[in-house]
């Protein structure tokens, strides 16, 4: 086969999008397909695969967060029928969350094959968290004015 042929073989098959399932994985799009099934779960797990990213190291040792008291079989009412939290992370495809309480962990669920070691996109999760330090910081005289 000639060079220039293996070559654009090549060149096409890297283009073509992540789809083999690992045990346990997702696949993974790409920009494009990333946000429609059955890619959306593996592709937050590849978010700086398929985005330009660049790693943050931890400015220093991490914090380890205590437990406390941990929540447990909470339900809520969804047009007049009762259901658990495994039906909300299910039917919302919730990845990951962890409530905290008095600075301790006192509930934790990960789903989809995550765990507390996965990587995920925060997106404007971080906003959120952000705009609260920030109010904290005012409301402490920390910070003048925004």
């Amino acid at each position: 086969m000639r060079m220039w042929i293996k070559k654009i073989i090549v060149g096409l098959a890297a283009l073509i999008p992540c789809y083999a399932r690992a045990e346990g994985d997702y696949p993974v799009g790409d920009r494009m397909s990333m946000w429609d099934d059955p890619y959306i779960v593996g592709s937050y797990r590849h978010f700086g695969e398929i985005y330009p990213s660049r790693p943050v190291p931890a400015s220093g040792e991490v914090s380890v967060l205590p437990r406390g008291d941990q929540i447990t079989d909470f339900e809520y009412t969804l047009r007049g029928t009762q259901r658990s939290m495994d039906d909300y992370f299910e039917r919302a495809r919730t990845t990951g969350l962890i409530v905290l309480k008095d600075g301790k962990i006192v509930y934790e669920h990960y789903g989809f094959g995550a765990d507390e070691h996965a990587l995920l996109t925060s997106q404007s999760v971080a906003k959120s968290i952000t705009s609260t330090l920030v109010g904290f910081a005012i409301g402490e005289g920390l910070i003048g004015s925004v």
